[in-house]
């Protein structure tokens, strides 16, 4: 014979009130874990993030013996850059490539009659991988003869280039 226990009764029992007690007590310790992974899994992907990110650095350089100015570019980071495009600027003109860029200075260049100018550049195209501690030449101009450095320098002061890259995260950059 079954005997019918109502609710206040089963409810006061030891038996119950300890079951309650052990599934609140599972289920607090379940949010708390969900919460702190989620957390535990931001910080590992920043971290992860960050220890890949690269840093692009400009250099130019005079070299009064040569007569000629380089500049270049180099991956200072800890990760590869994935370089979608250089925008290049000379005075307050921008040009989206290099072939461009030249066509213009070397065109302002020529009003110079005592100077001649000889250009060198590589064209970087799009989604170009810098890796890290890895340098390339952007472009050289060389004077002739070489007494003119003042003028290169003076060149090297209207001379600007913007670079917008990506990291291996997709993440994007520039160096403005």
């Amino acid at each position: 014979m079954t005997t019918k226990i109502d609710f206040i009764d089963w409810l006061s029992n030891p038996n119950t009130i300890i079951a309650i007690t052990a599934i609140l007590i599972s289920i607090i310790g379940l949010v708390f874990s969900v919460l702190y992974n989620r957390k535990t899994i931001r910080i590992s992907i920043m971290h992860n993030e960050l220890s890949v990110k690269p840093l692009l650095h400009f250099s130019n350089r005079i070299d009064n013996n040569e007569g000629m100015i380089k500049y270049e570019l180099s991956n200072q980071g800890l990760g590869p850059a994935i370089i979608k495009y250089l925008r290049y600027k000379y005075e307050d003109d921008y040009y989206d490539n290099i072939n461009d860029f030249f066509t213009a200075l070397d065109k302002r260049l020529i009003t110079n009659q005592k100077v001649k100018f000889h250009l060198d550049y590589n064209e970087l195209s799009e989604n170009a991988v810098l890796s890290p501690n890895n340098s390339i030449k952007l472009f050289s101009i060389i004077a002739e003869p070489k007494i003119y450095t003042d003028s290169l320098s003076d060149l090297l002061d209207k001379i600007d280039i913007e670079i917008f890259y990506n990291d291996m995260y997709d993440n994007k950059f520039s160096n403005n």
